[in-house]
């Protein structure tokens, strides 16, 4: 069972928006590093 899909409800407040876009910014900056040292 996954713990998070990634997708924000549309009807999400502000802050689970700002959530996610710190947990994809994060995802980016982690992956990235992990391909490409």
């Amino acid at each position: 069972e996954a713990v998070s899909s990634g997708v924000t409800p549309a009807d999400a407040t502000a802050e689970q928006f700002r959530r996610d876009v710190a947990y994809a910014h994060s995802w980016f900056r982690n992956i990235t590093h992990d391909i490409f040292g």
